[in-house]
């Protein structure tokens, strides 16, 4: 009530860029009242952890009945590769712990051996450089940006290096999720 007054004498003083600041505070805190998603985030200090951990469980229950002995999973990891300019290629790893991103643990490969734009085989050499690292915890998820070829060549470097982590795609082109069919 009190801004809807302000804004009222802004506008009989003509002072419009000050009565134009104030109706947009109003409508910033209209909306807000009509999300509660929105408000309940203002109350709560928790309210993105909670939110995360309910997602996190939320594909924990959904990847469970078509992954065989899926564990309940910390530690996420994702990889995605960028080719610049179809030459200079590198991989990404981003990681979530407890559905929270972990930017501390974030690294960025550059592809060395594999010559771009070859997803697939510069997505095997940042796998391969990244489980080399047997002092790092190695994830109870492997996230992969990229579809059924993607998955394949990860599964591969998984089976040959005789290390078991559950995997998931994401293609974007449909936005699905693949999962390997021999789970």
């Amino acid at each position: 009530d009190e801004l809807k007054r302000k804004m009222k004498l802004y506008s009989k003083k003509e002072l419009f860029e000050d009565a134009v600041q104030v109706r947009n505070q109003l409508y910033h805190l209209e909306y807000i009242n009509k999300h509660p998603r929105i408000n309940a985030f203002l109350k709560d200090n928790e309210f993105l952890y909670k939110e995360q951990k309910e997602a996190q469980q939320m594909l924990y229950q959904l990847l469970k009945t078509y992954l065989n002995n899926l564990s309940p999973f910390h530690i996420i990891e994702c990889y995605d590769i960028s080719n610049l300019q179809s030459s200079h290629a590198v991989g990404a790893q981003v990681v979530f712990i407890d559905g929270l991103p972990e930017k501390n643990l974030y690294r960025r490969y550059r592809i060395k051996k594999t010559q771009a734009p070859n997803d697939i085989a510069c997505l095997q050499e940042v796998l391969r450089r990244r489980l080399n690292h047997k002092e790092w915890k190695y994830p109870d998820l492997l996230l992969i940006d990229g579809g059924k070829a993607q998955l394949s060549a990860v599964s591969a470097v998984l089976k040959k290096m005789d290390i078991r982590i559950p995997i998931i795609g994401l293609a974007k082109r449909l936005e699905q999720i693949i999962i390997p069919t021999s789970g």
